[in-house]
């Protein structure tokens, strides 16, 4: 008996859906070494871009249960998981569908008929093999997600661990952006449990194959995680880009040359592609940028990595006129990121109903609303942000400009960057856009900056805090206010950052940077009739330029400059009619040591310590001192702030101070407060509430308000 027909006789032999399921799983296993997935709700066998729903032998000779399976089951399946294919099969006959770009399935024929034959089967094989993805969350887990046991992104991740650390032995630069992310992230090693540490430790030996020796062993692992996937999804953004013709294509015949890649790399990286489609902020250099720097030589493992993701990432299209904004990238960090590390930083990631839930019947969301989520993770809640506006018929300038996320973990920016501008893909490619800025940002919602005057002109000023020696006394920030809130502010800085490197390059001093951003300033103190500069704000100018000039020319640069504008942005934007999100609820003692050296003075200033040492009253949680921020300086008066808090808020004893000032005094609480049923986040069972504050009353004069006259 041949192969394939002791396969057939196997299939007629299986007693029920499931054992037909895995019998053809296992056949197709064996045919392309690709492992099937079990959809977890309806269990259906699940490849990249093809989905195969199975029912029992002869189960479609029936005309309506055939239907049924058509209607109610595979085009459902294909649709709801943005899948480009759907097989329906029973093991006698076979039928497939194709999916295009707007949604639309059509039956596929194939030129075999509808047998299950073995012209059929190897038609299956190929699509599975070779055929086209669709852009879609489980897509995307497939391909990127869980390295413990994906050979594929196993293997770049490692290899790229081994560059990674044999660059840093010889880099300075590398090392000093590597310090600065541990000392800034930093899982909080030396807290938890001995068990809690093991297993974190553990997950990601599995996954380097290595044992964690150390903490900064653990570190380094994590922080070579983070750049894979930051350098995925920078290419995801590029390939949606290319896909729509707004960029060149993926040249893989020239990037074979490490030259060449690299090359595209670091255009890609400093956002040279988007910069010239006007669209100012997409990528930036950041802590991932390191590896295309001009004094790193590439190995072969840089190249193999970055090569063998652009061969994947260039077969994925994404789709056009999705009525409703999809989170492309929640479900691939986590399913990335273990969660045992996740739990670490206190991400816990809010479910998209409840997301949808605050946005649409709590908060009340309107389309002239101007938004932030000072927490945004992935932008969960402001992907239900964009449906409202999107639905109200909002172009793409109205939507970015009234909506504003911020979020301190770099990876968190770059995913909702990432689900921001390819929700918009379609506005941006047909609304011919220019001077647009994606509003989200790194930044500290916990350590924000202060609108001050200065002789009657208002700055927005801010103390850069580093915790590595070659960034210690970087001079305090100071920009005007108007200025950068006006159109042209990111343009105009993406010019100063190219002016001071050709000042190093030059030998000259760095007045041609200052001089152009003077003169910059003071065009657009013409065009608004209003007074943006004086002597002393002159010098501030002149000092973070040269500061930014010297970390240059020691080689530490490229980054530091977008850094700084992140954290002084979406705070200088203000006010907002509404603040919503899901803080990160970590106690006081469980947060870094630096970290809490960071922002310790500012909460006994403001009051939010309890003194009540005796029941816990210093222990206070970081949501805390967020949520007061997001009040007390971020919100117009008038407005209403939104926040998913932990249950014990409400009674807490160390939360005494921050109740009487958030609840008391500032603001007031919206009725009713709604109280968590069940288990609601994944992986956790955590009790929460959802309560809304409407900002009553400014708060004292001896407190900076970033929204005062």
């Amino acid at each position: 008996m041949s192969e394939f027909y002791e396969f057939i006789n196997k299939l007629k032999t299986s007693p029920n859906e499931f054992q037909l399921r895995t019998v053809l799983e296992k056949y197709i296993y064996e045919k392309t070494g690709i492992e099937g997935q079990w959809e977890s709700d309806r269990a259906d066998l699940l490849y990249k871009g093809l989905i195969v729903e199975t029912k029992r032998y002869g189960y479609l000779d029936n005309e309506k249960y055939l239907n049924d399976s058509i209607e109610n089951r595979i085009f459902p399946y294909m649709k709801r998981l943005i899948i480009n294919y759907g097989v329906l099969t029973d093991g006698k006959s076979i039928y497939f569908y194709e999916m295009d770009r707007d949604l639309n399935i059509k039956e596929v024929s194939t030129g075999y008929g509808k047998d299950f034959n073995e012209a059929n089967l190897s038609f299956l094989i190929e699509l599975i093999r070779n055929g086209k993805t669709y852009l879609s969350p489980v897509n995307l887990v497939i391909s990127f997600g869980n390295p413990h046991k994906n050979k594929f992104i196993k293997e770049i991740i490692k290899k790229f661990y081994e560059f990674f650390k044999s660059t840093k032995d010889r880099s300075i630069k590398t090392v000093l952006l590597f310090n600065d992310w541990d000392k800034l992230f930093k899982i909080t090693q030396e807290k938890g449990s001995k068990e809690e540490v093991s297993l974190r430790r553990k997950v990601l030996s599995d996954i380097f194959d290595k044992e964690v020796v150390d903490s900064n062993q653990e570190s380094e692992f994590l922080f070579v995680m983070h750049n894979v996937l930051a350098i995925i999804v920078k290419l995801l953004i590029y390939n949606n880009f290319e896909k729509e013709g707004l960029v060149g294509r993926f040249n893989l015949t020239s990037f074979d040359n490490i030259p060449n890649l690299k090359k595209f790399m670091k255009k890609l990286e400093n956002g040279d592609f988007f910069y010239k489609l006007g669209i100012y902020n997409l990528t930036v250099y950041d802590y991932f940028s390191w590896y295309t720097d001009d004094h790193i030589s590439w190995d072969k493992n840089i190249h193999e990595c970055i090569y063998d993701l652009i061969q994947e990432i260039n077969k994925y299209i994404p789709l056009k006129n999705i009525d409703s904004p999809v989170d492309y990238v929640e479900d691939l960090y986590r399913n990335y990121i273990p969660k045992e590390i996740r739990h670490s930083f206190g991400e816990f990631f809010t479910p998209h109903l409840v997301a949808r839930e605050v946005v649409r019947e709590i908060a009340k969301i309107l389309p002239s609303d101007k938004v932030i989520d000072p927490t945004c993770g992935s932008g969960t809640f402001l992907i239900e942000v964009l449906k409202v506006k999107k639905e109200a018929g909002l172009d793409v300038y109205e939507i970015l400009k009234s909506i504003s996320g911020v979020d301190l973990n770099p990876i968190n920016v770059l995913l909702a960057k990432f689900n921001i501008v390819t929700n918009l893909l379609d506005k941006i490619a047909s609304e011919k856009v220019s001077d647009l800025v994606i509003p989200i940002f790194i930044g500290d919602s916990s350590y924000i900056p202060s609108i001050k005057k200065i002789e009657d002109i208002l700055v927005v000023k801010y103390r850069w805090v580093s915790f590595v020696d070659e960034l210690q006394d970087f001079p305090e920030i100071i920009i005007p206010l108007d200025f950068m809130r006006g159109d042209k502010f990111f343009k105009v800085m993406k010019k100063v950052k190219d002016l001071i490197e050709e000042d190093i390059d030059n030998s000259k001093k760095d007045k041609n940077a200052y001089n152009f951003l003077i003169k910059e300033i003071e065009s657009y103190e013409k065009e608004i009739g209003k007074k943006m500069l004086n002597k002393s704000i002159k010098e501030g100018i002149q000092k973070w330029i040269s500061s930014i000039r010297t970390i240059h020319r020691n080689k530490l640069n490229s980054i530091w400059l977008f850094i700084f504008i992140n954290y002084l942005y979406p705070f200088a934007n203000v006010p907002y009619d509404k603040v919503i999100g899901n803080p990160p609820w970590v106690r006081w003692s469980n947060l870094p040591f630096y970290y809490k050296e960071k922002i310790k003075n500012t909460l006994r200033q403001k009051g939010l310590f309890s003194r009540d040492k005796n029941s816990g009253g210093v222990d206070l949680n970081i949501y805390a001192l967020i949520t007061f921020n997001a009040l007390t300086h971020l919100l117009d008066k008038g407005g209403t702030l939104t926040f998913l808090l932990p249950k014990n808020s409400l009674q807490n004893k160390s939360l005494e101070g921050f109740r009487s000032l958030c609840m008391l005094k500032i603001g007031k609480i919206v009725p009713p407060i709604y109280v968590s049923k069940g288990k609601i986040f994944d992986e956790v069972d955590l009790e929460f509430i959802i309560l809304t504050l409407e900002k009553v009353s400014m708060i004292d004069s001896s407190i900076d308000l970033l929204n005062s006259d």
